[in-house]
């Protein structure tokens, strides 16, 4: 009995959505299957230092039969793969209760169709990790585009990227042996900053990462409080990817 059924034209964004964390989640990621959409839910990575949180809308499908929420563990590696071999043409995702394999059909006109059954993993249950909600000193918008380059910039001088922000004044910095970077800039009126941050700390290592996610929007949404996890989100018209990064403790 199809238990799930979802059907799409737009295979590319459904890619996108996938593509875009893959590097920031470990290989195998748990995908939850709710009746608003499919979900990533506080994804860890093997570190334990940055969490992945990704929705895509059923607004996304054509078509979306879904009898009860379930989640299933699938490789992320061999999701790609299969998803990547039908890029056009119409995409559908199936699963039958308590089967270990779910299908992936893609159907090109009338004229042709192919399938494949990607196996499932058995993991253990866990108890997805609950974000606290918390008031961020720094809340900024910028284009998704301007963010990458700052943070490919700031890479090239040190693995470490620093903010110091105040009313007046917002600068990204990374010092290195060959030298040092500043980006600095006028906080726009649609930024809020209700606090200064002297200077806080992030690994330019997983921001290179997360600015994948740049592919689904062209802004992205950047929320800074002194000693707690930077929030970056990317939004888009059928969901979002949502990350958050401890900041490095320096002596």
């Amino acid at each position: 009995m199809v238990f799930f059924k979802a059907v799409t034209s737009n295979i590319k964004d459904f890619i996108t959505f996938f593509s875009s964390i893959n590097s920031a989640i470990d290989d195998i990621f748990t995908l939850y299957v709710e009746n608003d959409g499919l979900y990533l839910k506080c994804e860890l990575d093997s570190s334990h230092a940055c969490i992945t949180n990704i929705k895509i809308s059923k607004s996304l499908f054509t078509s979306y039969l879904f009898k009860e929420n379930f989640n299933i563990a699938i490789n992320m590696s061999s999701f790609l793969q299969v998803l990547r071999l039908g890029s056009d043409g119409i995409m559908e995702l199936q699963y039958e209760k308590s089967s270990d394999k779910i299908t992936i059909k893609f159907i090109k006109g009338n004229d042709s169709s192919k399938s494949f059954d990607l196996r499932l993993f058995d993991i253990e249950s866990r108890e997805i990790l609950e974000i606290p909600e918390t008031e961020y000193d720094v809340s900024m918008n910028m284009a998704s585009s301007e963010f990458s380059s700052i943070i490919r910039e700031s890479n090239s001088f040190c693995d470490t990227i620093k903010f110091n922000i105040t009313k007046q004044k917002i600068s990204i910095l990374s010092n290195g042996e060959i030298g040092n970077y500043n980006f600095s800039f006028k906080p726009t009126t649609d930024m809020k900053i209700t606090n200064n941050i002297d200077s806080i700390e992030f690994s330019n290592q997983y921001l290179i990462k997360f600015t994948k996610a740049s592919a689904i929007s062209s802004d992205v949404n950047i929320k800074i409080s002194e000693n707690y996890p930077i929030r970056i989100l990317y939004t888009h018209e059928h969901g979002f990817i949502e990350f958050y990064l401890a900041p490095k403790i320096t002596d």
